[in-house]
């Protein structure tokens, strides 16, 4: 057993430790220094990133280039002015809605902040007709942006219409309903401004349309069909292409891909084709001589493909990999079977599409009424599957419940669609 330690000892191990709990408060409060120091300095450093401000002209092309059709909405007196002006803090912070475009699926408002803040802004439009109809344009999913000038902050946000196939009528007055949402460190703070009147002097609905008329020849597809661009036509909000289609059988159900006009103005081609023609953003300068690129054409296959699959032969399995076998029965588009994946719901069996030479089986990038999947078996009648993308992959789901029931399955797929990668540039020469 060890001796008593010597008081002369343990006043020395005293001493020591309150000098090293003196120590810890400076220790603590120069580390707090050192993270206020270097906050700051990232702050300096994240705000002299940004760049120089932008001037006049940049924000007027700035907007040009993010809103399309605006400058000939403005040539056509459709562009409203507004400047409401909103205080948003008690250290003078404004914001001004500046002007507003309202398009016939579209409106679009634009403002400025007094101060290169990181405010964003959303809003409501409220239309009111003759007979006291209320039509809506909402905050929708596609992007705001903004630009930082020299005496502020300049963007835009963008309304969509909730029902285009409504009818707008006569418009009587209207009401711009402003939120300002506003991020601070660990915090969003929302702040919805007064409403705006607005005074409508003519109905969204009716914008002028110049029409091109394009001498072209057809374009063959693959061995699907021949495609003949027939004609341009350029709205306010909106440019449409017009096209005639001839095929054996294979009905043209949408494109993908480019259309450029020769003054520099590129504007994405992605829809379906409704009424022999195809929707795109507005040009903000009228042409006459076009390049229609199609990266890719979806047609839709004139029959179904149906599948028959035995669960018995996978239950052993959850999941039962390597398969590699033809899915669909001969004579349409084919898919190798890869995998079927068990899960608590569905049952989803993986393919990986064949390349025939005309096209593969797709998924539809529009999610409308296509490729309809339906399972049958002798115990549980009909119920609906789904036919899934991802990538380069297919996979159909089919319902758990069936599955469980040792029964042979037949899948049909309706309305088939047929992906074609063409990759082709056509010139467009108008009348």
């Amino acid at each position: 057993m060890m001796p008593p330690c010597p008081y002369g000892m343990m006043s020395v191990y005293d001493g020591k430790r309150k000098r090293r709990m003196k120590k810890k408060p400076i220790i603590v409060l120069l580390l707090v220094v050192l993270v206020i120091v270097a906050g700051f300095g990232i702050f300096l450093l994240a705000r002299n990133s940004r760049g120089p401000a932008a001037s006049g002209e940049d924000v007027r092309l700035f907007y040009y280039r993010n809103i399309p059709g605006l400058k000939r909405a403005e040539e056509d007196n459709r562009v409203l002015s507004v400047h409401k002006s909103f205080a948003l803090d008690e250290k003078g912070l404004t914001i001004e809605i500046d002007r507003l475009w309202i398009g016939a699926d579209t409106a679009w408002a634009l403002y400025h902040i007094d101060d290169g803040t990181s405010l964003n802004l959303s809003g409501a439009l409220v239309l009111t007709g003759t007979e006291g109809g209320t039509l809506l344009y909402a905050a929708g999913q596609a992007e705001t942006g903004q630009i930082r000038a020299d005496n502020g902050l300049y963007g835009y946000f963008i309304m969509d219409r909730l029902d285009e196939g409504q009818e707008i009528g006569a418009i009587e007055q209207a009401s711009l309903y402003p939120v300002v949402t506003h991020k601070k460190w660990l915090s969003t703070k929302i702040t919805e401004l007064n409403a705006v009147p607005i005074a409508v002097s003519q109905n969204p609905a009716d914008e002028s349309e110049q029409d091109i008329a394009l001498n072209q020849e057809a374009n063959e597809l693959g061995n699907l069909g021949a495609l003949t661009p027939t004609a341009v036509t350029l709205a306010e909000s909106r440019t449409y292409l017009s096209l005639d289609w001839e095929s054996s059988g294979y009905a043209l159900y949408g494109l993908q891909g480019t259309l450029s006009s020769r003054k520099g103005e590129n504007q994405p081609l992605d829809g379906r084709v409704d009424d022999v023609r195809i929707p795109l953003p507005a040009f903000n300068y009228p042409d006459t001589l076009y390049t229609l690129r199609i990266d890719r054409a979806y047609f839709i296959y004139p029959g179904a493909l149906t599948l028959t699959i035995d669960p018995k032969d996978y239950r052993k399995r959850n999941t039962r990999q390597g398969i590699d076998q033809p899915a669909f029965q001969p004579g349409g588009p084919q898919c190798i079977l890869d995998r079927v994946r068990v899960e608590r719901d569905r049952v989803y069996l993986d393919m990986t599409p064949v390349d025939g030479g005309e096209g593969i089986l797709g998924a539809d990038p529009w999610e409308t009424q296509t490729n309809a999947v339906y399972c049958v078996n002798g115990r549980s009648g009909r119920m609906e599957g789904a036919l899934l993308s991802d990538g380069e992959k297919l996979t159909i789901a089919v319902p758990r419940e069936m599955w469980d029931q040792d029964l042979a399955i037949w899948v049909q797929v309706g309305d088939p669609l047929i992906e074609l990668k063409p990759g082709i540039d056509i010139d467009l020469r108008g009348e």
